[in-house]
């Protein structure tokens, strides 16, 4: 069996993973990328704590090394090796250890007793635990998320790389995106050959734009008014929420005990079912109001985002019926009324400074409806 652990060496910004053994007193270290290099750690002579949750890692330290392995595995072979310090500092961090999991059993059994006894009180503390869970994790989180879920989508449709037709897009994205791009969101741009009139959005600042939308769109405030919404999606991290929702229990015990490794294996493990997941009215609604908000701070006009998805209520009815990824824009004409409502409050204008008819050409349009939407 191949023990493995993570070395890292002073100067690196990568940790390289090492299968290990023990040779008398020596800790060996091998690069499991062949030709990555091998290394020694004298265990009598490093400093051993405890750490991640729980205590479950070994830590050695010496000099320049610090490496992580294991404590399942490697907790008794360092035991066996007979030194004192090992064994003082091991047997202090077990007590302390088993105090702590004997808290967290405590806490757990608390908790279901709780829920127990509230029925469904306990489903509305699960709900705040979501949000509350929701703003404690880092917006790295929803970036690594995004990421993974985008190399895992099977679509079918091409990437364009055409800079006519993607820059424009990119432009959009990039002055609605302004206001977040100082909090760690990573927003990319994917234009996808496909008839599909959508556009959507993954955890993080993935946007997915289809050539279907470009076309159908009678100007680039059209667009706009799209991708501000998607926008919306991200920033107010619907995705994320999603998945916290979909794994309320497991979330809920692994912040009971304190297992915070486990909740971000889970998270980035939901990248595969992501795109299964759709918003609810809530979410959509927030998304709506909020994208609007946006569009006026940018100085873009709001009427393109009711205008598109009027057109997309009257085209295809039940619109949450006919797109299949994570947006479902809004059919319902409650939802359109209020963003009218909305509107007329504040009813904003300016313009979309990019080159709409080039953009149309790119496309494939033709001289004839290469104008369509110009200002």
């Amino acid at each position: 069996m191949n023990l493995v652990g993570r070395l890292f060496v002073a100067g690196q910004k990568e940790a390289v993973l090492c299968s290990w053994c023990l040779q008398g007193s020596h800790l060996i270290l091998s690069a499991v990328e062949p030709g990555a290099g091998t290394w020694t750690l004298e265990v009598a002579q490093s400093d051993l704590t405890l750490g991640g949750f729980n205590e479950a890692q070994v830590v050695l330290k010496q000099g320049d090394l610090i490496f992580y392995g294991t404590r399942a595995e490697m907790e008794n072979p360092l035991r066996l090796l007979g030194l004192e310090r090992i064994h003082r500092a091991l047997g202090k961090e077990s007590t302390r250890v088993r105090s702590s999991v004997r808290r967290s059993y405590v806490w757990l059994s608390i908790f279901v007793a709780f829920l127990g006894l509230l029925g469904l009180a306990g489903w509305w503390v699960t709900e705040r635990v979501v949000h509350v869970a929701t703003g404690m994790t880092p917006v790295s989180w929803d970036v690594e998320l995004g990421k993974a879920a985008w190399k895992t989508q099977q679509m079918g449709e091409s990437e364009i790389k055409d800079p006519a037709i993607v820059k424009p897009v990119q432009e959009i994205v990039s002055l609605l995106s302004k206001p977040y791009q100082s909090q760690g969101y990573q927003f990319e741009v994917h234009v996808l050959d496909s008839p599909q009139v959508n556009a959507f959005a993954m955890p993080g600042g993935q946007m997915a734009v289809f050539t279907g939308l470009l076309k159908e769109a009678e100007g680039p405030d059209e667009v706009a008014g799209v991708l501000a919404h998607e926008i919306q999606h991200v920033v107010q991290r619907h995705g994320i929420r999603n998945i916290y929702s979909q794994l309320r229990w497991q979330m809920a015990l692994a912040v009971l005990v304190g297992d915070g490794s486990s909740l971000h294996a889970q998270l980035l493990g939901s990248g595969a079912f992501l795109a299964g997941l759709s918003y609810g009215r809530e979410m959509e609604s927030e998304a709506d109001r909020e994208g609007l908000a946006l569009l006026e701070k940018a100085g873009m006009p709001k009427g393109g985002m009711v205008k598109f998805f009027k057109k997309l209520d009257k085209q295809q009815g039940a619109v949450e019926t006919y797109l299949k990824y994570l947006s479902t824009h809004p059919s319902s004409k409650d939802r359109i009324s209020a963003l009218e409502q909305q509107m007329t409050k504040a009813p904003g204008g300016g313009s979309v400074p990019v080159d709409w008819a080039s953009l149309q050409t790119a496309l494939g349009k033709g001289s004839k409806d290469a104008g369509r939407g110009r200002k």
